[in-house]
């Protein structure tokens, strides 16, 4: 996979969000306007699927109100994505003749796009990103924000696969090893996740990928 198909991939996530919020709010509006009589005792269930639960009218509001777990899946999904930015980049990178040796741990022996596979996966954002960064010289202050930012929304992502609710040690360890002293969070604080602070973990995750994705042109490939 190319960075090019890895942007097709964003851009298509991008509309589906914009599907997903324009949806969620047409039928929020349509659904409050409905005619129902006797509200304390209505029943939302789904009619087309095998599942026999069923909810309360205000449960039901209160769900169509309630963006957070579509943002938490939305974040899930696009830091997966800068994920594969790194794969891709870092396998370009060794085609283009950087030792693996710039990658501190990477396989020594399994081919290219396997080892940049494993890499990624085994080794946090800030490790592999800082590696792909230090390639042509640079660190993570060219990138908007910082390690702190893009490891903040990964921190944020880690949680929301856990099926976690709030900030717990290990997370706040990981913080402040990036960015001391740039949070505020303690163990407990819950993880808030509403249209405004997923559209900054979204901003620092595209930036990221941005400066990141420019690294292979500035290498000579080699012969």
């Amino acid at each position: 996979m190319s960075i090019k198909d890895v942007w097709g991939r964003w851009r298509d996530l991008t509309r589906f969000r914009l599907a997903c919020e324009m949806a969620l709010s047409s039928y929020r509006k349509s659904f409050l306007e409905l005619p129902i009589r006797d509200v304390a005792n209505t029943k939302i269930f789904d009619e087309r699927g095998p599942t026999r639960f069923e909810c309360g009218y205000d449960d039901f509001v209160d769900a169509l109100t309630d963006e957070t777990y579509l943002y938490q899946l939305l974040l899930t999904a696009h830091a997966s994505l800068v994920e594969e930015f790194g794969r891709t980049i870092v396998a370009d990178l060794l085609i283009r003749g950087v030792p693996r040796s710039a990658f501190g741990g990477l396989d020594t022996s399994s081919p290219t796009h396997e080892a940049a596979e494993q890499y990624i996966m085994r080794c946090n954002v800030e490790t592999w990103g800082g590696a792909i960064l230090n390639v042509v010289g640079r660190d993570w202050t060219i990138v908007p924000g910082g390690a702190g930012d893009v490891v903040h929304a990964f921190v944020a992502r880690n949680i929301i696969s856990h099926g976690a609710k709030a900030y717990n040690q290990i997370a706040i360890n990981r913080l402040n090893g990036v960015a001391p002293g740039k949070f505020a969070f303690v163990s407990g604080t819950a993880l808030a996740l509403d249209r405004e602070t997923f559209q900054q973990h979204l901003s620092r995750l595209r930036n990221f990928a941005r400066v990141i994705c420019g690294v292979p042109n500035k290498v000579t490939v080699a012969p």
